[in-house]
C-alpha cells in the first residue's frame, strides 16, 4: 500500500518503440535493466524523501505532505515526458491506459477467483476484527510493524489516509508497476511469463520491509495484478482490484485502532 513509487523512461531513443528481444537473451536482460533500473531508483527516492521529513523535519502535517508529493509528482513528470515524445495517445498506450480486452474469457475468469479469495479473507478478517474487541493486543502484536505504527493515527486522520490508501496507492502503483514496467519489459521479451514475473516480484521486493505471511503476499498479489494487465492489455482492472483490496485491508486496520483504544 505504498504510493511512492513512479518512474520515467529514460532510455537512448529508440527504447519506446523497441522490438521485442528473442527470449531471454543477454541483451534482453540488459535491455530490462533500464526500465527495473528507473523504477527502483525513483522507489529509493521516495522512500528517502519520507525518511527526510519524518526523523529529520519532524512535522507530522509536512509528512503528510510529502507522502503525497512523492506519489503524484513522479506520474506528473513521466505524463509530461510521454506526452513530449508521442502526444496523448503514446501516453495511454505507453501506461496501459486502455479499455480491457478478454477475447477468450481468462480474464474474467481470473477477476472471478479474485473476488472469491477476497470475499474470503475479507470475512476472515472482519471475524479477526470482532473478537478484536473483547481482545485486541494479540491481534495488535500480530500486525506488521508498519501496520502497527499507522494503527494511531487511524482513528483521528482517516480521512488524509483513506484516499492515499485506497484511491492514489492503486492508481499509481498499477501505472508504474504494470502499466510503465511490465509495458516496457513487454516490449523486451514480448508477451511472455517473464514481463509478469519480474513486475511481480519488483512489486514485492519495493514494498519491504516485509518478511513471512506479508512478503508472500505481496509476490502473490503483485503477480496476480500483472497476469490481469498482460490478459487484458489494461490497468483498469488491477486498479479496481487492487483498490477493492486497500479498502478492506484499511477498514481491518480502522477496526483493529478502534479495538485498541476500547
Amino acid at each position: 500500500m505504498h504510493a511512492e513509487v513512479a518512474s520515467l523512461n529514460n532510455s537512448s531513443g529508440s527504447s519506446d518503440d523497441a522490438v521485442p528481444l528473442s527470449g531471454a537473451s543477454a541483451a534482453g536482460w540488459q535491455a530490462a535493466l533500464v526500465p527495473v533500473a528507473v523504477v527502483v531508483a525513483l522507489v529509493s527516492a521516495g522512500h528517502g524523501a519520507l525518511w527526510i521529513s519524518a526523523k529529520l523535519i519532524g512535522n507530522q502535517l509536512i509528512h503528510d505532505i510529502t507522502t503525497y508529493g512523492t506519489a503524484v509528482a513522479p506520474l506528473v513528470v513521466l505524463a509530461l515526458y510521454y506526452v513530449y515524445r508521442h502526444g496523448r495517445a503514446g501516453l495511454f498506450e505507453a501506461m496501459a491506459l486502455r479499455l480491457p480486452t478478454d477475447p477468450d474469457g481468462s480474464a474474467a475468469r481470473l477477476l472471478l477467483v479474485c473476488g472469491a479469495v477476497i470475499a474470503v479473507i475479507g470475512l476472515l478478517m472482519a471475524s479477526m476484527v470482532v473478537a478484536a474487541f473483547s481482545s485486541p493486543q494479540p491481534f495488535v502484536s500480530a500486525l506488521p510493524p508498519d501496520y502497527r505504527q499507522v494503527l494511531p493515527r487511524l482513528v483521528t486522520s482517516w480521512w488524509l489516509l483513506a484516499p492515499l490508501i485506497v484511491l492514489v496507492a492503486p492508481i499509481v502503483e498499477e501505472i508504474v508497476f504494470r502499466g510503465y514496467l511490465q509495458g516496457q519489459l513487454s516490449r523486451i521479451f514480448g508477451e511472455s511469463r517473464l514481463p509478469v514475473l519480474i513486475s511481480g516480484a519488483l512489486f514485492a521486493a519495493l514494498h519491504m520491509p516485509g518478511t513471512g505471511a506479508k512478503a508472500v503476499g505481496l509476490l502473490v498479489m503483485g503477480t496476480v495484478l500483472a497476469l490481469v494487465r498482460a490478459r487484458t492489455g489494461s490497468v483498469w482492472p488491477g486498479m479496481a482490484v487492487h483498490a477493492i483490496w486497500n479498502a478492506m485491508v484499511l477498514a481491518v486496520l480502522f477496526g483493529l485502532a478502534v479495538a485498541s483504544q476500547g
